[in-house]
């Protein structure tokens, strides 16, 4: 865990410290290591050890997600313009990484996604092209094609070899959850930064994410709580208005929204229901004040989503995630009373120390 050579260095002035004791003084363990925390005083480079952080819940490949993440100090920083730079960038990285984004909401100190992780598969040359045309623009992309068209008709072990690290190089970028969202903060922050020449981080902390049943119950009660984020926040009455939203690029008549919102009702023969989606997110919007700040923790806080078997299944499958030192965790699930039946949550995972 500690691969840096500062345990070496402090197990050296522990056996000098204390000939006699096996484990040590805790205190000085605490003070040279880390704090009661995790975090160390006066880190320098080179000594990222020893940090406290939550463990993810994360599908080996296709999965669904509820996700989100603020800005420092829950500042508000982004005007319209920033807003709709932000939702082309949230399309332009998900068409890059392969991750299908079901609806969003881009407001004004934070963004919330649904995105859906598609099965990772094999991409020929055209294919990964069009991905790498979607982020870095269609010049670029149609140069590494001439380019490896080149090196292939030279032959020989080292023009091959080059091919396939350059291609691996942007295929170990996609069809992951964690990737897709550091690569998105850090070209928003990038951007931003440059727009009002200040310099540092974006946001506060790193994102949150929640494992969801790939269910319509469930995917249609996340995506209703995601766009009706400005009318919680009193910005408009309704979902609609709000320019900087899923639902509200659907209701345009944006064929890609409607397609990806029509995806999270699980039934490939239907066609955008803006009648039945639309009339779901009225009801959450009309749903007690009170009520919408507990399901406001509850999507906030939670590691997974979903009826109480797939809670149950999950705490089976991810152990290390909700094991309590040697003996399992008892589940935590909280009944979130969705509109068309019962939805439970998980949360209140437990804390390990990574390297």
């Amino acid at each position: 865990m500690f691969d840096c050579g500062i345990l070496p260095l402090f197990n050296m002035l522990q056996n000098n410290l204390f000939p006699k004791k096996s484990r040590g003084n805790s205190f000085l363990k605490r003070l040279y290591i880390g704090g009661e925390d995790g975090r160390l005083f006066g880190r320098r480079p080179g000594m990222e050890i020893g940090i406290m952080r939550k463990l993810r819940l994360k599908n080996d490949g296709e999965g669904f997600y509820n996700v989100g993440t603020r800005c420092v100090d829950r500042t508000f920083r982004f005007d319209d313009d920033d807003k709709t730079h932000i939702v082309d960038q949230i399309r332009r990285m998900a068409d890059f990484c392969g991750i299908e984004v079901n609806t969003y909401a881009v407001m004004t100190n934070h963004i919330h996604l649904l995105l859906h992780v598609l099965p990772k598969r094999e991409l020929n040359d055209d294919e990964l092209v069009d991905r790498v045309a979607a982020l870095y623009g269609r010049v670029k992309a149609e140069k590494l094609r001439v380019e490896w068209a080149e090196w292939r008709c030279i032959g020989g072990e080292a023009a091959l070899q080059r091919v396939e690290e350059e291609r691996n190089a942007f295929l170990r970028r996609m069809g992951d959850l964690s990737i897709y969202m550091k690569e998105l903060k850090q070209w928003i922050s990038r951007d931003y930064n440059k727009k009002v020449g200040r310099t540092g981080t974006l946001w506060e902390d790193r994102f949150w994410s929640c494992l969801l049943e790939d269910s319509a119950e469930t995917l249609t009660s996340v995506a209703s709580y995601i766009d009706c984020n400005a009318v919680r926040a009193g910005i408009v009455e309704r979902p609609e208005d709000y320019k900087w939203c899923g639902y509200a690029q659907a209701h345009a008549g944006r064929e890609a929204a409607q397609k990806s919102l029509a995806a999270i009702f699980r039934d490939d023969k239907m066609k955008w229901a803006e009648e039945r989606y639309g009339w779901l997110l009225h009801a959450v919007s009309d749903t007690p004040v009170e009520r919408q700040r507990e399901h406001k923790t509850v999507f906030r806080r939670a590691l997974a989503i979903g009826s109480q078997s797939f809670i149950l299944e999950t705490y089976a499958r991810f152990p290390k995630v909700f094991n309590a030192r040697k003996r399992p965790a008892e589940p935590f699930v909280t009944d979130i009373g969705a509109l068309s039946g019962t939805l439970f949550a998980s949360h209140k995972p437990r804390k390990v120390v990574v390297s």
